[in-house]
């Protein structure tokens, strides 16, 4: 029996997150996302309330 996260296929899960990044083009962290679409960059988190 596997223990640790190889027994939860996180290789598999790591993998296939990095790809997703890099198709969205998620450069940094936190990228924040509203309805699906990323956060436009002149824009940040505390300015979500007037948009």
């Amino acid at each position: 029996m596997k223990r640790g996260a190889e027994g939860f296929g996180a290789d598999k899960r790591i993998a296939e997150m990095l790809d997703w990044c890099g198709k969205e083009e998620i450069r940094y962290t936190p990228a924040v996302f509203v309805d699906g679409r990323r956060l436009p960059e002149p824009y940040d988190i505390g300015d979500l309330q007037f948009l």
